[in-house]
C-alpha cells in the first residue's frame, strides 16, 4: 500500500479558442432585416492552467 501527496501544476497552451467579431456590416448598406451580420472574425487563443495539492492512495496485490 502506498500513499503519495504533493502539489501538481499543469499548463495547457492555446487550449481555449474564441472567435471575436471584429467588424460588423454597417446598416447603411441596404440590409434591413433586423439581424446583425459579421464582416470578419478574429480568432483568439488563451492558455489554461490548473494547480493544487493532491493525495493518491494505491494498493498493489
Amino acid at each position: 500500500m502506498t500513499i503519495e501527496a504533493g502539489y501538481m501544476a499543469s499548463v495547457y497552451f492555446n487550449a481555449i479558442q474564441n472567435y471575436v467579431p471584429s467588424t460588423y456590416v454597417p446598416g447603411s448598406l441596404g440590409i434591413v432585416t433586423g439581424s446583425v451580420f459579421l464582416q470578419s472574425l478574429i480568432k483568439t487563443t488563451h492558455n489554461f492552467a490548473v494547480d493544487g495539492p493532491y493525495v493518491q492512495f494505491s494498493v498493489k496485490i
